[in-house]
Parts: structure tokens; C-alpha cells; sequence
């Protein structure tokens, strides 16, 4: 076996490669220069015998490398198993020529059509590979990568978030937010209430367009006031933080989303007909901490790794109107409920930085909205009296939803000048609804212990609620 690892004319008298001969060259696209055998003499390369090829730096496109030049060449059908050894990033075949004494390694870099790349994230290919060619480290590991599986991997760590988890996260406590407001069902207004969330969520993905797993935990209060015979209105100051893990990122990597909500609600009560709606306004902050670890193909060795660090603002505005009507049935109620809720969330544009030039990214502003429809039974009981009751209370129902897009991502990479986009996964379908409550009222105030599950699509949220209403 013979690896020449230098590059540049080496002259030889004769060549004889046998049938168990292993040849390794190498090849450096971007100073153009590469290992050549010049044959004075006969050179003969048998049946089975192997060549292969090691890159110390990016092709851009495709080139042909005469490695092998002779006045007179004899060759078998030649091994080319070690081509197959070549980074995932390129093709490669021979070429020999016996009536111009001539052996020639072809390389080509692999397109997006041939690599496989979903629809999604393929704009991010060119740009990326340009970008990685300005950092040694990641360069040569992406040129370590074998396998499909390695090269996407690594791929889907240089995207930015894209997925979804940010808007996903806000909606999820705002939703939260709003059905403090449905357990008010009473004509009377006056009290002060306090609400703690939590949530937890999947979002399944695939290993080319990978999901990701998100939780958080909020707190939200209010006041509310009697209004004469338009209902009740009230008003509302909440916060909440969540993370967002995707999972294409490392466990190093950190996304937390916090925002701070004001808003205000209107109810109103005539006979078992409760009619409430709601109108919120919240300020984001998220922080980024992208860590890029590139490992190789068996996933056992770091080949690179860097991090970049990035923060961003934006602001959220959430609607929902919602009727319900409560009928008793000896000890027992039923409560069909409706809702519909809107959410349109803007983030701002950011700039990554400490990753190099190979990773970090400037992120254009992103918008995304959605509307849901909700239909289901509330039934419970209650153990007690009128004036001190509690009891537990089940949900059923169905949120489907009616329009909505989650904004693409438009980025490029800060060594770079074009720009790329990266699609979100459809928001679309429907999902049941199921949850679980302990409530209770008295003279002092009101308690609910909710938890619940939605699924729709291929997200799943658990959720889990803590209310306090005191009156006073």
C-alpha cells in the first residue's frame, strides 16, 4: 500500500501496480495543484489493483486530475472501491487512456438533486458550502464525512432555527393566557386573579428536516371591573420563558424565548350564555447560543466545533373570542364551548456573532400567523353548596386549524453576500383536545388545577395550569 500525501510531478522510471496494490493521491482543488506520476518507462497497472484519492481542500465545481502519465501504459480493469472512500460532497471515477499513456481521477461535487437535500433547506447549499471553505477546521470536517447520515447532520447544524419552536412556544402560553379568562363564567365581577402555566411539546420531525422539544412556564394576573350592562372588563399583565430544543442542534446549544404580555377582556353573562373575548399585545426577547458540533460519520469523534451567539426582539398580538352554555343535569353540567384565536407573531432581523465566518448568519425579520377554531363539551360536578363549592371538570374537543403560515427563514451567511431561504413545516390539520381540572369557588376567591394534552399534525403539547381568583 503507498499514500503519497504531497502534491505536485513526481518522476519515475517504471510503475507496476499489482492486483493487491492500493494507490492513494492527493488532490488540493483550491491551489490546483495534486500528485503526478510521471512515467518515463512502461507503466502497468493490473487487474484489482486500487486507487484512491484524499482532498485537502474543497472543489467548487469539477475537475479532472491526470495522476498517471506514462509513454507506455498497460492497465487492467482497475479497483475503484477506494473511490468510494471520497467526502459525501463529490463523485468520483477514472478515466484511463492507454493510447495516451494517461490515468485520470474525475471529481465532481454532488448537486442538490443528487445529494437528496429536501426542498426545504436545499437554497442554504451553495451558500453554505462557500462559507465553510473559509474555516480550516469545519472545511476538513465536512471533508471527513463519509455517509449521508454524517454530512446531514452536520448540514442541519449550520442552518438557522427554522423550525417553528419560537412561534409554537408563544402560542403555547398564550393559549394558556386565554382560558383563565374561560373559567370566569359568573355575571359578577370584582377580584383580583393570578394564573401559573407549563407547558411541554414534540414536534416530530425526520432526520433531513429534524423536529424539536420545547417547554416553558408563564404567570399572568389581572383585574376586572363591572361594566353596567355591557358585562364585566378586565385587564391583564403576564410573562413567560420558555426553550426550544431543536433537534438537528447539540445538546450545548440553547434557545430561550421570554415575552410580556398587557392585554384586556370583556365577558358577558345573559343567563346560561356566556360570551367572553380577549385582546393581548406582547413584547419578545429571544437568545441564541448555536453550538456546532461536527462529529464524525460514526458519531464517536469531534472533527470541529464552534458557537455563535445571537439576540433578538419581537412582538405578538393574540385575539380570541369565545361563547359557551352551561346546562345542569341533577348534580351534574355540560358546557358546549367555542372559540376562535388569532396570533400573528413579528421577530426582528439579527446578526450572529463569535461562530466564524463558516457559521455565523445574519437572519432576516420573519412573520408568521395562525387562526384556530375550537369545538368542545366541558362536563363536571360539584360537591358543596352554591356559595362553597368544588368538584372536577373534564374537557373534549377539537382545535382545527383555519389559516396560518409560519414565515420562511431568510438568511446568509455574514462571509457571504447571497442570501437563502429555509421553509418551516406547514401549519395545518387538527387535533382532539383533553383535559382535566379540579376547580373550586367560595366567599374568598376561586382555584383551578388544570392539565391537559393537544395533538395536532405531528405536535404534541402537555400542558399543566395552577388559578387563583380572590375576591375582594
Amino acid at each position: 500500500d503507498l499514500s503519497i500525501t504531497n502534491v505536485g510531478t513526481l518522476n519515475l522510471t517504471s510503475l507496476s501496480l499489482g492486483a493487491k496494490s492500493t494507490l492513494t493521491l492527493t488532490i488540493d482543488p483550491n491551489a490546483g495543484t495534486y500528485t503526478s506520476l510521471a512515467v518515463a518507462g512502461p507503466a502497468t497497472l493490473a487487474t484489482g489493483a486500487k486507487i484512491g484519492v484524499s482532498l485537502t481542500s474543497l472543489l467548487m465545481g469539477q475537475a479532472s486530475y491526470v495522476v498517471v502519465r506514462s509513454t507506455s501504459l498497460s492497465s487492467g480493469v482497475l479497483d475503484t472501491s477506494l473511490l468510494g472512500a471520497v467526502p459525501y460532497l463529490y463523485d468520483a471515477n477514472l478515466t484511463t487512456d492507454t493510447s495516451a499513456g494517461t490515468l485520470a481521477i474525475n471529481l465532481s461535487r454532488k448537486t442538490v438533486a443528487q445529494l437528496g437535500l429536501p426542498a426545504s433547506s436545499s437554497q442554504a447549499y451553495e451558500p453554505m458550502v462557500a462559507a465553510i471553505n473559509t474555516d480550516t477546521a469545519i472545511r476538513d470536517a465536512f471533508l471527513a464525512m463519509q455517509t449521508r447520515t454524517g454530512f446531514m447532520k452536520a448540514y442541519n447544524q449550520l442552518l438557522p432555527e427554522h423550525g417553528g419552536g419560537v412561534f409554537e412556544s408563544v402560542s403555547a402560553n398564550i393559549d394558556a393566557f386565554a382560558r383563565a379568562i374561560d373559567d370566569r363564567q359568573g355575571p359578577d365581577a370584582g377580584g383580583l386573579w393570578v394564573q401559573q402555566t407549563g407547558f411541554t411539546m414534540t414536534h416530530d420531525g425526520s432526520d433531513d428536516a429534524p423536529g424539536y422539544t420545547a417547554g416553558g412556564i408563564g404567570l399572568i394576573g389581572g383585574m376586572e371591573w363591572a361594566a353596567g350592562p355591557w358585562g364585566v372588563v378586565g385587564a391583564t399583565l403576564g410573562g413567560s420563558s420558555s426553550h426550544v430544543n431543536p433537534d438537528a442542534a447539540s445538546g450545548a446549544s440553547k434557545l430561550a424565548v421570554n415575552t410580556f404580555e398587557g392585554g384586556g377582556y370583556w365577558r358577558y353573562v345573559a343567563g346560561n350564555l356566556t360570551l367572553n373575548a380577549r385582546l393581548g399585545g406582547s413584547y419578545m426577547q429571544t437568545t441564541s447560543h448555536r453550538a456546532i458540533y461536527l462529529l464524525n460519520d460514526d458519531g464517536d469523534a469531534l472533527l470541529a466545533k464552534a458557537v455563535a451567539n445571537a439576540k433578538w426582539s419581537g412582538w405578538a398580538m393574540a385575539g380570541r373570542v369565545a361563547a359557551t352554555y352551561e346546562a345542569h343535569v341533577g348534580p351534574l353540567y355540560a358546557r358546549p364551548s367555542a372559540s376562535i384565536d388569532y396570533l400573528r407573531l413579528e421577530e426582528d432581523a439579527y446578526s450572529e456573532k463569535d461562530g466564524g465566518e463558516a457559521v455565523d448568519l445574519h437572519v432576516s425579520a420573519r412573520q408568521s400567523s395562525r387562526s384556530t377554531g375550537f369545538a368542545g363539551l366541558v362536563t363536571g360536578t360539584r360537591y358543596g353548596d352554591p356559595e362553597s363549592w368544588w368538584g372536577p371538570e373534564v374537557t373534549l374537543g377539537y382545535r382545527e386549524v383555519g389559516s396560518g403560515e409560519l414565515g420562511s427563514t431568510t438568511a446568509k451567511f455574514l462571509s457571504g453576500t447571497t442570501s437563502f431561504n429555509v421553509l418551516a413545516d406547514e401549519i395545518k390539520g387538527g387535533g382532539v383536545v383533553a383535559r382535566i381540572a379540579v376547580k373550586g369557588e367560595n366567599a374568598g376567591g376561586a382555584f383551578v388545577v388544570e392539565g391537559g394534552a393537544e395533538t395536532r399534525d405531528a405536535t404534541a403539547i402537555y400542558d399543566l395550569r395552577l388559578a387563583a381568583h380572590f375576591k375582594f
